[in-house]
C-alpha cells in the first residue's frame, strides 16, 4: 500500500519533470550533436503540456488559430528556388526571362538545323539515288531507253548527274548550279519542325511510361558521364525497366511521327519547283496520316535501335566492364566515342533502307492519282464525246505527261528490310573503274610486266549502305575533340 507521502512525491516529480520533457525537442540531442533542423517546410506541432490544476479563478486560456493550408503551402513555395530548376539566374524568374530563354533556345535550335541542312540533304539524296540507272543506261533495249527518256523529258533538267555515289560536295555543287540556295537548304522548315517535335513527344511519352511503370524518368536523372541523348539509366533503382520505357518511348515517337517524316523525305527528293513546299499541304497530299504497313518493321527499328545503343552503353561499362566516368574518365571517353561511332553505323543502313520505302511509297501514290486523273478525264463526257468524233489526230500524236513526281535522283527500289540491304550490296550499280580506266600494270613471277584491265564488280558493297558517314563521323570527332579540350571528359554524344 501507498502512503499519502508517496502520492503527494509521485505528484510532485511528475509536475518537474513537465518543462524538462516539454524543451527536449528544442535541445540538441547528445547522440546527434551536430544535427541542424530543416528551416523550410511545416513546422511541427508544438507537445501540449499537461495542464495545471483548474482553479476557480482561472480563466480558460485560448489557443491560437492553426494556420490554413494555403498559407502553410505558400510558405513551403516561396522557400524553392526556382532559378536552379529553370537555369534562369538567381531569384524568380519573370514571364519576360521565360519567353526569352524560350526564344533564345528556339533561335538556336534553328540555327543548328540552318548549319546542318546542305549535309542532311545531300546524305539523303545519296541514300535514295540508284546508281544502276546511270551506270547500265547504254545496256536497256533502245525501245525501252526511248520510252524511259521520253516518259521523262521535262524532268531530266531538274535531274542530278552524279559520277560517285558517295561524294556529298558533288551533290552539293550540281544542286548549287541547278536550283541554287533554295536546292541547298531546301526542306529547313520541316526539320527543324520534326526536330522540335520528336525531342518534344519523345520526352511526354517516356515520363508518361515512366509514371505508370513508377521508375524515374531516365531523361531527368542527370547522371555523371550519361550516354548519347542525355539519357541515364545506371542511377536508376531498376535500369533494365529505365531503358525499356526509353526504346519504347523513341519507338512509338517514331511511328506516331512517321508521316510528318515521309513529308520531309518529299521535300528533300523533290526539285525545289515541285508544288507543294509547305508542310501542311504535303501532309494532305500523303496517302494516309498513319504509317504505311510496309514501313512499319523499318521505322521500328530506325527509331529503336540507336536509342538502345546510346543509353546502353553507360549501364554496359559501369556494371559490366566496371569503367567509371569518375574513376578513368579517358578510357570512359574512348568507350563513349566508340559507342556513338557504332551507333552512327547501325543508323545509316536503317535510315537509307527508310529513306527508299518512303520514296517509293510517295511515287506509287503520285502514280495511282495522276492514272485516276487521267482516267477521270478520259471518261468525262467531253473527252467521250471527242473520242467519238472522227479527229485526223492519231493517238501517238498526243503530247507528253510529265513525271508523276519528279525526282532530283532516280530512287532505287525497296524489296524489305534485309532484300533493300542485299540488293544495295550484291545488285545495284557496280564498283570499280569505268571502261575508259587505264590498265594496271603487274609483274608476273617471270619478270614480265603484263597490263590488265580491272574488272568491275557487280553490287555497292558494304559502302553502299553508310552513305555521307564522312560527315557524321567526323561531327562526332569535333563534339568529341571539343568535350576533351573542355575538361568534361567526353562523355556526352
Amino acid at each position: 500500500m501507498h502512503s499519502p507521502d508517496d502520492n503527494s512525491f509521485s505528484r510532485h516529480g511528475h509536475h518537474a519533470l513537465e518543462p524538462l520533457m516539454a524543451t527536449s525537442r528544442d535541445q540538441p540531442n547528445p547522440l546527434r550533436p551536430y544535427y541542424i533542423p530543416p528551416s523550410i517546410g511545416l513546422p511541427s506541432d508544438p507537445v501540449p503540456n499537461a495542464a495545471p490544476r483548474a482553479s476557480p479563478s482561472a480563466k480558460p486560456s485560448v489557443s491560437p488559430p492553426k494556420p490554413s493550408f494555403g498559407s502553410q503551402a505558400r510558405d513551403i513555395l516561396s522557400d524553392l528556388d526556382y532559378g536552379v530548376d529553370l537555369s534562369l539566374g538567381d531569384g524568380n524568374p519573370t514571364v519576360a526571362e521565360m519567353a526569352k530563354k524560350l526564344l533564345d533556345q528556339a533561335v538556336w535550335n534553328y540555327t543548328s538545323v540552318l548549319f546542318a541542312q546542305p549535309f542532311e540533304v545531300a546524305k539523303t539524296v545519296l541514300q535514295l539515288h540508284s546508281p544502276s540507272s546511270d551506270q547500265q543506261r547504254g545496256l536497256l533495249d533502245p525501245e525501252d531507253a526511248r520510252k524511259r527518256a521520253a516518259a521523262s523529258a521535262r524532268a531530266r533538267y531538274n535531274e542530278l548527274d552524279l559520277k560517285r555515289s558517295d561524294s556529298l560536295l558533288e551533290v552539293l555543287s550540281q544542286l548549287w548550279t541547278k536550283e541554287g540556295a533554295w536546292g541547298v537548304w531546301k526542306g529547313t522548315n520541316s526539320t527543324f519542325v520534326y526536330n522540335f517535335l520528336l525531342k518534344t513527344l519523345e520526352t511526354w511519352v517516356r515520363s508518361l511510361l515512366s509514371a505508370l511503370l513508377n521508375v524515374p524518368d531516365p531523361g531527368l536523372l542527370g547522371g555523371y558521364g550519361v550516354g548519347g541523348g542525355g539519357l541515364d539509366v545506371v542511377d536508376s533503382p531498376n535500369p533494365i525497366t529505365s531503358l525499356v520505357v526509353a526504346v519504347a518511348a523513341a519507338g512509338i515517337t517514331g511511328l506516331v511521327l512517321a508521316p510528318l517524316d515521309m513529308v520531309r523525305t518529299r521535300i528533300l527528293m523533290t526539285p525545289s519547283t515541285t508544288a507543294p513546299r509547305h508542310v501542311l499541304p504535303n501532309l494532305r497530299a500523303l496517302p494516309s496520316f498513319t504509317i504505311p504497313m510496309p514501313l512499319l518493321p523499318i521505322t521500328l527499328l530506325h527509331s529503336t535501335i540507336p536509342t538502345f545503343v546510346s543509353a546502353s552503353t553507360p549501364l554496359f561499362l559501369r556494371s559490366s566492364l566496371r569503367i567509371d566516368p569518375v574513376l578513368t574518365p579517358a578510357t570512359y571517353s574512348v568507350c563513349t566515342f566508340i559507342s556513338s561511332a557504332t551507333e552512327l553505323f547501325i543508323k545509316l543502313p536503317l535510315e537509307t533502307v527508310l529513306r527508299r520505302g518512303q520514296a517509293n511509297i510517295l511515287t506509287e501514290h503520285a502514280a495511282r492519282q495522276a492514272n485516276f486523273s487521267a482516267y477521270s478525264s478520259f471518261r468525262s463526257p467531253s473527252s467521250s464525246r471527242q473520242s467519238r468524233s472522227r479527229s485526223p489526230m492519231k493517238r501517238s500524236q498526243a503530247p507528253l505527261q510529265p513525271e508523276p513526281l519528279p525526282t532530283v535522283v532516280e530512287v532505287g527500289p525497296y524489296r524489305g528490310v534485309l532484300g533493300t540491304m542485299w540488293y544495295i550490296v550484291r545488285d545495284e550499280g557496280s564498283t570499280g573503274p569505268g571502261p575508259g580506266a587505264p590498265p594496271v600494270a603487274r609483274t608476273t613471277a617471270a619478270g614480265v610486266v603484263r597490263y590488265q584491265q580491272r574488272k568491275q564488280s557487280k553490287g555497292q558493297g558494304a559502302v553502299g549502305l553508310v552513305r555521307g558517314w564522312r560527315v557524321g563521323f567526323w561531327g562526332l570527332v569535333g563534339v568529341w575533340g571539343a568535350a576533351m579540350l573542355g575538361g568534361s571528359g567526353g562523355g556526352e554524344f
